[in-house]
């Protein structure tokens, strides 16, 4: 495995992270918004699953 290779690698990683990380922000604070925070808790985990 060559290093330019495994730096590739390791910046894809992080960008998916970071997009999931992302992901799961925008749409707690979007649950937040819709359900007054009654719900918050189920809709985080059934977009953490999804």
């Amino acid at each position: 495995m060559s290093p330019a290779f495994r730096l590739a690698l390791l910046r894809c990683i992080l960008t998916l992270s970071l997009i999931i990380i992302g992901y799961i922000r925008i749409d707690n604070a979007i649950s937040r918004l819709t359900d007054g925070g009654g719900h918050q808790r189920t809709r985080g985990a059934l977009s953490i699953s999804a």
